[in-house]
């Protein structure tokens, strides 16, 4: 099956571009769930066409996948408190350019980083937190809340320059089932220094 999260909107027909037989579908709350084959008619294009009457207004909240990994970057992020969006710009050598957006600002536990996402099925997921924690700033922790569930962390030591991200395994949570979560993100405690965030990515325990 393929799940799309939509709008309200009344399907017209679903159908594979080039094959004349519709596709069967039902809709289970705000999603769309169309009957697709086992083999796709094209291994590398396929096009699922779908004529509909309405607004078809696709949610811009991440979709959580139990075969890949996904990741909650800054711009699909609110931020709470003192926490903000902000770049970085750096030249690795002469003329060789790279950029990153990431979140910082963070003074205490009130400034907070929220992330909406959708699951499409119940599993087991890693939580790695891509971030640049400077070397002379003092140690602090942090805490990761999806599902009811918290993941306590240490900042680590990532090096002398914003930019000197670096991914760092949390922990494990298990999501119980199908439907709308939020991942929040924030120190424990006051500190002069917190992590910068650069993406949280939520990877299928296999």
């Amino acid at each position: 099956t393929l799940k799309v999260p939509t709008g309200k909107f009344t399907p017209v027909s679903i159908t594979i571009h080039g094959v004349a037989k519709p596709l069967t579908y039902t809709f289970k709350g705000d999603d769309l769930i169309i009957k697709v084959p086992l083999q796709a008619p094209d291994p590398l294009n396929t096009v699922v066409k779908v004529t509909y009457k309405g607004i078809l207004d696709p949610s811009s909240d991440p979709t959580l996948s139990s075969d890949l990994p996904t990741t909650l970057i800054p711009e699909l992020s609110q931020q709470v408190g003192k926490a903000k969006i902000d770049k970085v710009r750096w030249m690795e050598e002469f003329g060789d350019w790279h950029h990153a957006t990431f979140i910082t600002g963070w003074t205490d536990s009130t400034d907070i980083v929220k992330w909406k996402l959708r699951v499409a099925e119940a599993d087991r997921y890693w939580v790695v937190l891509d971030y640049s924690f400077h070397s002379d700033n003092r140690p602090a922790e942090g805490v990761i809340t999806v599902a009811g569930q918290q993941l306590f962390f240490p900042t680590l030591p990532t090096g002398d320059k914003v930019q000197h991200f670096r991914e760092h395994r949390i922990g494990m949570v298990q999501i119980p089932k199908e439907g709308a979560y939020e991942l929040s993100l924030k120190p424990i405690a006051a500190t002069s220094g917190f992590v910068h965030v650069k993406g949280v990515t939520l990877i299928p325990y296999r």
